[in-house]
């Protein structure tokens, strides 16, 4: 009876995990270790609290980009994980390209197309470094998205509970789950303020 093969697990790259683990750990030490004197955010309620989170999730995702490439070159060094899976994408091109040649008898006669293994293996071996460089940014981009969220929310002194109206929940949960709302991204927020404000309008339509 054949065996299903094992999935591909992605090889991140050692520096990568070490960065990310180091990032969380130096800003929840900052977060919950400072003592900030710095002015608080007052609490908003209804749809509005979303919206907050929206706003701030949209400044930390376009800071995160600012600083993500040079995060990636200085673990990365000459081979950066922006530039791996790029170059996996363009081999996985020419095996493809290069396949569909020989298929119709043309690839002796295109000397554009270089020398490229053509086996199925080639084209998954293609494959999975793609994969392997995509999940090393998304590593260091979470890790890097929720480490400033947590030091801004700490600063600032926002919090998704009291904003709610939930005032019993311990401080450091407080900021993590506040902190992995707005590192979650805005696009998740987007959608919801949106099903909030048409159910919103929903109910008074149907109490006018």
């Amino acid at each position: 009876m054949p065996t299903k093969p094992a999935p591909v697990i992605a090889k991140v790259r050692v520096q990568y995990w070490l960065c990310a683990l180091v990032l969380y750990a130096v800003s929840i030490s900052v977060g919950l270790g400072v003592k900030w004197e710095s002015p608080k955010v007052t609490p908003v309620v209804g749809i509005s609290v979303f919206a907050v989170l929206y706003v701030l999730s949209q400044g930390i995702e376009r800071l995160t980009e600012i600083i993500l490439p040079f995060l990636d070159l200085l673990l990365g060094r000459s081979h950066s994980a922006k530039k791996r899976k790029r170059e996996a994408i363009q081999m996985t091109n020419l095996i493809r390209r290069s396949n569909l040649l020989a298929a119709a008898g043309l690839l002796a006669d295109d000397p554009a197309v270089p020398a490229v293994p053509t086996t199925p293996a080639a084209a998954k071996d293609a494959a999975n470094e793609a994969d392997h460089a995509t999940t090393e940014l998304q590593v260091i981009s979470l890790a890097l998205g929720f480490s400033v969220a947590f030091v801004f929310v700490s600063y600032f002194g926002y919090s998704i509970f009291n904003a709610i109206g939930y005032t019993g929940a311990a401080r450091w949960v407080d900021l993590l789950f506040t902190a992995a709302a707005i590192a979650g991204g805005s696009a998740g927020l987007h959608e919801l303020i949106g099903k909030l404000q048409k159910s919103k309008d929903a109910d008074e339509t149907a109490a006018a």
